[in-house]
């Protein structure tokens, strides 16, 4: 009888049996559950909600979820416009800037012709004396202020250094 004990035995001992996963299994790793507690007033308004609308709580949670996600999209590409708008104009800026300031310091230390100065909109002020232009002194051909520093200009008689011997000055009203 010892025999047939030792024989039964090993087979009696529980081995791990690898079962598969159920469908519930493996649904419920798809979908995983979500639990929540809600006071009576919240419950109260979710299914009325849910009553008012015809879905399901789910179905009402969902919808609320997406178009929060929405919202947010929304609000995200909004202030991420802003801030490239806002980084575009300041580089715009900067760029501009000293482009700008390159030109002028291009044209102090270059002799343009009035032609071409004119092309763009541009002409040289004048010396009141001799009519040569003063170099690298430059308005607009038309406007309000290019008026008024022309005016300026011819009021105050304004005109080379090298008119006036006792001054070493490039322009005479500088001078003073």
């Amino acid at each position: 009888m010892l025999e047939i004990i030792a024989i039964v035995m090993p087979r009696a001992i529980a081995r791990k049996i690898k079962r598969k996963e159920t469908y519930r299994q493996r649904w419920i790793k798809e979908h995983p559950p979500i639990l929540i507690y809600l006071n009576r007033e919240d419950y109260e308004l979710l299914k009325k909600l849910s009553n008012d609308t015809g879905l399901s709580y789910r179905e009402l949670l969902l919808k609320a979820l997406s178009d929060i996600k929405r919202l947010n999209d929304i609000l995200y590409s909004i202030m991420n416009s802003q801030v490239r708008k806002h980084a575009y104009e300041q580089g715009y800026n900067e760029g501009y800037n000293k482009g700008y300031d390159q030109a002028i310091k291009n044209i102090y230390n270059t002799k343009i012709s009035e032609k071409t100065l004119r092309k763009y909109g541009m002409k040289y002020i004048h010396c009141t004396v001799c009519g040569k232009p003063f170099k690298g002194y430059v308005i607009k051909t038309s406007g309000t202020i290019a008026d008024a520093i022309t005016k300026y200009v011819k009021e105050h008689k304004i005109y080379h250094a090298y008119h006036d011997k006792e001054n070493n000055e490039e322009f005479h009203w500088l001078s003073k």
